[in-house]
């Protein structure tokens, strides 16, 4: 590969997250899911083991966030920068998988930019950079794989474990799909190769066995057999078909947005059935560059459009319409040339734009509301926030502050836990995502980590989460809105999150 080559590859990436992404970091506050990702990397900093420790996904995505946090400290900021270098890495990957497959830089620059667009949310660039990951190497393997292209499959595959179940699991699927459809049969040197790569790969899970005490141990209990017999990695929402009537997790969008959205849903597995056709129809060894771009892309996606099943909402499709994007990208290349690719991305970048981009750190949306933007100082971060939401941010700061000290626990559930990262508070319960219809041992462990820290101020969340009365946290875990009755007085209600005291604190 040429320098020109390199300097393509890593440079456009480069030059699209730093105009586009880089300079709306601060904006915006998720206190769920980023707020989960935040609070464990830094748990994960205070000496805490995932899992073991705290709830948490898998451990690497938090040693990766640490790196970063060690460098400019912990907070949101530091968690964004990871995340911004992720997605750098991604799209290069993803620049050089376009160019081998098209042999075309500006092809490869508009299909970054079209998938920028679409690696969301920001917060699990991770899952996006594997999907792309996947994509490249089974692309790699349906032609004449090599042995260095087993061993990078092993080794991510491997490597795969340390940063979640699921794309360990979607990966293997996706491999398997893909092989026997369209990679060549396989050697001894090629078994050999992939086992000494996914040796390789297994090194970070094996380290944190072997020195973490008791993390295998509750790896086992609290995320697989606790996945098992949930049934389900996700809340489940209806599947918004294009012929589905019922509420979907898309009620909330604009009625032009849900129908989009609703399309792609259900065009996205016939796509992806029609490009694993391909080498069935015309022979695994007769398929051109883009055509197996095709087949590899629709492989990982099908694979992937579990995770938009598993929980039907905006923010789980993203990954197969990755995936859709790189195979529709292969196809029209192979069918239309590279003209009729430039003529298609074109309007598919200005219509994702109009599609994905419209939350506060997205460069439209931030244009129609800099000017209502004002800044929240609080202990790990300055963010710009809404002038509205700044302020009850600083009223919950403020109620922190006088009733708690710093490292005090305290209870903020069920989807505020980014609080305890921005007011640098610890969390009075292992549990710090308490999002699932609660069970007998869940609600008796809730109670337990509770009489055991007895904090002393409780941020309950007054929400139901998909507008299911039954998952109000009140009503999820009775026998905390006991204890509240008996020894806590209500404080305040600011937003959505009711303040409670316990009965016999002062206030500093």
């Amino acid at each position: 590969m040429e320098l020109v080559d390199l300097l393509i590859i890593f440079g456009v990436p480069l030059v699209l997250v730093s105009l586009l992404v880089l300079p709306f970091l601060r904006v915006g506050v998720d206190l769920a899911d980023e707020g989960y990702l935040v609070f464990g990397t830094a748990s994960l900093l205070d000496g805490n083991i995932p899992i073991r420790d705290f709830r948490a996904y898998d451990p690497g995505r938090y040693y990766w966030c640490g790196l970063f946090a060690l460098i400019v400290g912990r907070g949101y900021f530091a968690t964004r920068i990871a995340m911004a270098v992720m997605m750098v890495i991604a799209l290069s990957l993803l620049m050089s998988l376009i160019m081998t497959a098209t042999g075309e830089a500006l092809i490869g620059a508009l299909s970054c930019g079209l998938a920028l667009i679409w690696m969301q949310p920001r917060a699990k660039q991770i899952e996006n950079c594997f999907v792309i990951l996947s994509v490249l190497l089974l692309f790699n393997l349906t032609q004449d794989g090599t042995s260095f292209d087993y061993a990078a499959l092993g080794a991510t595959i491997g490597l795969s474990a340390f940063f979640g179940l699921n794309i360990l699991v979607y990966i293997c699927a996706s491999s398997v799909l893909v092989g026997v459809l369209a990679a060549g049969s396989l050697t001894a040197a090629s078994l050999s190769s992939f086992a000494a790569g996914l040796g390789l790969g297994l090194l970070p899970v094996l380290a944190m066995v072997l020195m973490a005490k008791g993390y295998a141990r509750e790896y086992w209990r609290r995320k697989v057999v606790a996945l098992h017999q949930r049934g389900s990695a996700n809340l489940k929402l209806p599947l918004p078909w294009l012929w589905a009537r019922g509420g979907t997790g898309f009620d909330l969008l604009s009625p032009a947005r849900r129908r989009a959205f609703k399309t792609l849903f259900t065009l996205m597995p016939v796509l992806f059935l029609g490009g694993l056709s391909l080498p069935l129809m015309l022979g695994a060894n007769t398929l051109t560059d883009p055509m197996r771009l095709v087949v590899a892309a629709s492989g990982v996606g099908l694979v992937s459009f579990h995770h938009a099943v598993s929980r039907a909402d905006l923010g789980h499709i993203f990954q197969p319409v990755l995936c859709l994007a790189m195979a529709l990208t292969g196809g029209i290349f192979a069918f239309l040339g590279p003209v009729g690719v430039v003529i298609l991305l074109c309007p598919a970048v200005a219509g994702s734009v109009a599609l994905v981009w419209t939350q506060q750190f997205h460069l439209p949306e931030y244009r129609k509301i800099r000017h209502a933007l004002r800044p929240f100082d609080c202990a790990t971060d300055r963010l710009w926030l809404p002038a509205g939401l700044a302020a009850q941010m600083d009223q919950l700061q403020q109620i922190v502050q006088e009733l708690t000290a710093k490292g005090e626990p305290i209870l903020a559930v069920p989807v505020q836990i980014g609080l305890c990262t921005l007011f640098d508070r610890s969390h009075a319960a292992y549990d710090s995502f308490p999002v699932y219809p609660s069970e007998a041992s869940a609600r008796r462990t809730m109670m337990e980590d509770l009489e055991r820290c007895r904090p002393k101020l409780l941020l309950i969340g007054t929400m139901a989460l998909d507008r299911r009365e039954d998952l109000i946290f009140l009503n999820n875990y009775p026998n905390v809105a006991a204890l509240i009755a008996a020894e806590y007085l209500h404080l305040d209600t600011i937003g959505r999150t009711a303040a409670y005291v316990r009965s016999d604190v002062q206030k500093s």
